[in-house]
């Protein structure tokens, strides 16, 4: 993939083993040397003596850009910034929180999903639940669901491989993560595929070629459903691996 720009990948791990945490992906050394700042702060909470911790945190402070791209070694962890050229992540634009509204019964089974535009934070979900529920039917219970939503931007560029595949009419059930597809005469890559209904629909989550729009498409077919492929290659997480098979 070349996307020609230089992210800073940051993440910590105990010494021998993989990280058990996110990796975060950031575009300049300010916001990594505040990201492994926070790593180092939020670890040192659970130590039993964290002098070395907070020994760190001045030198973290301090030193020059160019020593924060390095692995910094605490008692048993490595906390570490590493430079990643031509980097392949999405790039996170924000996080949106909303609610909608489910009701259950005597089955056990929650239902619905409506969302209003009433319920623009945790306190008008309530309160619009508590109006609904007071005119609900007897053994009807409602609640409030949050829905959080990451918006990204995946590079323009893709190491996509038209010969890789034959264009033309494929069965929406053959789509991957990674396989570029024709639909409603857009080019969009999908990064990840969902059956429903067993089996009987598939929810296709896509985005533009080029990342031009931050928020993300869902479009529902059938897995019978006809869609022009163009091309497969991979689609990427925030840490640069591959997502589902891109095969």
């Amino acid at each position: 993939m070349t996307t020609n720009r230089t992210r800073y990948h940051v993440g910590m791990n105990e010494i021998g083993l993989d990280s058990e945490y996110r990796i975060e992906c950031l575009g300049d050394l300010d916001g990594a040397r505040a990201w492994l700042e926070a790593d180092v702060e939020n670890t040192a909470e659970d130590a039993e003596d964290r002098s070395e911790f907070d020994a760190c945190l001045v030198k973290l402070a301090t030193i020059p850009d160019a020593e924060i791209v390095a692995e910094h070694r605490i008692d048993a962890y490595l906390f570490w910034v590493r430079a990643v050229e031509d980097c392949g992540c999405p790039e996170r634009l924000r996080d949106d929180r909303s609610y909608a509204i489910q009701w259950g019964a005597d089955d056990g089974q929650w239902h619905g999903s409506i969302v209003s535009s009433a319920m623009s934070g945790r306190d008008e979900a309530d309160a619009y639940v508590a109006d609904v529920q007071a005119l609900a039917a007897p053994g009807v219970t409602v609640r409030a669901v949050e829905i959080r939503l990451t918006h990204t931007i995946l590079p323009a560029s893709t190491t996509a491989k038209p010969a890789d595949v034959d264009h033309g009419p494929v069965a929406a059930r053959t789509l991957r993560s990674g396989c570029r597809i024709n639909l409603f005469d857009t080019d969009r890559l999908i990064y990840r595929v969902e059956y429903l209904h067993a089996g009987n629909y598939l929810r296709l989550h896509t985005v533009p070629p080029a990342g031009e729009h931050p928020g993300y498409f869902v479009f529902t077919k059938s897995p019978h459903d006809l869609v022009e492929l163009i091309s497969r290659g991979p689609a990427v997480d925030i840490t640069g691996k591959p997502v589902g098979d891109a095969s």
